[in-house]
């Protein structure tokens, strides 16, 4: 019962947060990013070199170095401030069967995929865990979750059914919140967590079944759920407040309305890492995503690390969480491609937003010029091209040789000339990237893009060297 105690108190702290000017944010964001950076200097010897000399009161993040993910997993026993996790225990712990769901020493242990670059062991302390959670109630997508809201529901017979069809990867961040749901709110919240490895007629049966009112998924498994619920064998999201979250991979508009058509439920857009979990969410509006300021330092940049004006896109986000002291991510590159903006949401809401995340940068797909030398193609690129085409659904790029592609294309029925008409958009667009006909481009029609099997995601931009593998 403290447990949830010490969880209403954050929703609570979180949603006033909410309220505050933007000016109020920053400074909250302030005073953690100061605390944060003396906590390394005194008790990570990697920061305690990397920041010699920064003085918390005074520091410009922005002069600050980065990190990137093959630094923390080859220095990860010098970043961390806990002297009792190491690296190859974590990774043993992880590997041993029966440890799912489990914590190590009272950490809660994530891992990433590294279907986008190399995976990474993330260690979160009970207390970053506790705010993980919290933040995701008090500005997330579930229904009413004052603390009052709660309580109540604590004391309904009745419990809140949420249905989540992802990855069981075991250590996986996009099921960490269930895997480690607060023992008391197990009275009053139900969660049914269904592999998308099984059959797809499973996961429909699980969910018929279940009556679930939120479901979490990844958008390519909405795609295949919507499809189900138009075929009249999915029935689920009566609630007079369900809703849909989608997470994990970029939520293009068209999945988001196809979805919200099907159930009749509001969509809402989770973005976050395995390294940082909650870092922003969308509104019922759906004008892009809040950042949780006080929990995260967000930066655009470019391919120099330097910041990119507000609206533009860059070529990374640089991260720094704010809350787990544990391991300390200072200016930590992930490879994603965004933009953010201060505009005012019509929400009300001070936090400012991610106008889209749109793929990521090491997903590129590096192109040979006939000159010498090479040109990026960047997802969000081909993304866009692909919006802009009426009766594509779905689509893949794989790189076949240096100047070779395959284009993939899910069209609705009757579509079959946008087959046409995405070649020579896309096609047009590569011969603005290099000489005219340089680049040879076939396209064809699937039924159904592929997840990637070690993931359970879409990897929709696929670079030679990963097309090569077996």
């Amino acid at each position: 019962m403290s447990e949830l105690i010490q969880m209403l108190r954050l929703i609570r702290q979180y949603r006033r947060a909410s309220q505050l000017s933007i000016e109020a944010l920053q400074v909250v964001q302030r005073q953690r990013l100061e605390a944060l950076v003396a906590h390394a200097q005194r008790h990570s010897p990697f920061h305690r070199d990397r920041l010699a000399g920064v003085q918390p009161a005074r520091l410009e993040l922005a002069q600050l170095p980065t990190m990137d993910k093959t630094t923390l997993m080859e220095r990860f026993d010098e970043i961390v401030t806990d002297p009792a996790l190491r690296l190859a225990d974590l990774e043993a712990f992880m590997a041993a069967p029966g440890n799912q769901g489990r914590r190590y020493r009272g950490h809660v242990l994530i891992r990433t995929s590294g279907t986008s670059g190399r995976s990474v062991v993330v260690a979160y302390g009970a207390a970053a865990f506790n705010h993980v959670r919290a933040v995701n109630l008090a500005r997330g997508s579930m229904v009413d979750a004052s603390g009052s809201r709660i309580l109540q529901r604590a004391l309904d017979p009745k419990a809140l059914e949420i249905a989540c069809v992802l990855m069981d990867g075991g250590f996986a961040p996009s099921h960490a919140n269930f895997l480690h749901q607060p023992a008391a709110s197990r009275w009053f919240i139900k969660v049914d967590r269904i592999s998308l490895r099984l059959p797809i007629d499973s996961i429909v049966e699980r969910l018929n079944a279940g009556q679930p009112q939120i479901l979490f998924a990844y958008p390519s498994v909405l795609e295949q759920l919507v499809e189900e619920a138009r075929a009249g064998r999915l029935d689920i999201l009566h609630h007079e407040r369900a809703r849909v979250v989608s997470l994990s991979e970029p939520l293009s508009p068209h999945v988001r309305a196809l979805t919200a058509e099907a159930f009749g439920a509001p969509v809402f857009d989770l973005y976050g890492a395995g390294e940082c979990l909650p870092i922003a969410r969308s509104c019922e509006h759906g004008h892009g995503l809040h950042i949780n300021l006080d929990m995260v330092a967000l930066e655009i940049v470019d391919d120099h690390n330097q910041p990119v004006p507000s609206g533009q896109f860059g070529s990374r986000v640089l991260i720094t969480n704010l809350f787990n002291p544990t391991l300390p991510l200072i200016r930590y590159q992930l490879q994603d491609i965004a933009a953010i903006t201060h505009e005012p949401c019509p929400c009300g809401s001070a936090l400012p937003r991610l106008l889209a995340v749109r793929g990521r940068s090491d997903e590129l797909i590096w192109l040979e010029h006939p000159a010498g030398g090479r040109r990026s193609l960047h997802p969000y690129l081909v993304l866009e091209t692909m919006l802009g085409i009426e009766g594509v659904l779905d689509w893949r790029l794989v790189q076949r040789e240096p100047r070779r592609l395959r284009l993939d294309l899910v069209l609705a029925d009757g579509a079959q000339a946008s087959l046409a008409e995405a070649h020579a958009a896309l096609q047009a667009e590569l011969d603005a990237l290099l000489p005219g006909g340089s680049v040879v481009l076939e396209t064809r029609p699937v039924a159904r893009i592929p997840v990637d099997p070690s993931s359970g995601k879409v990897k929709r931009v696929v670079p030679l060297s990963a097309a090569r593998r077996p």
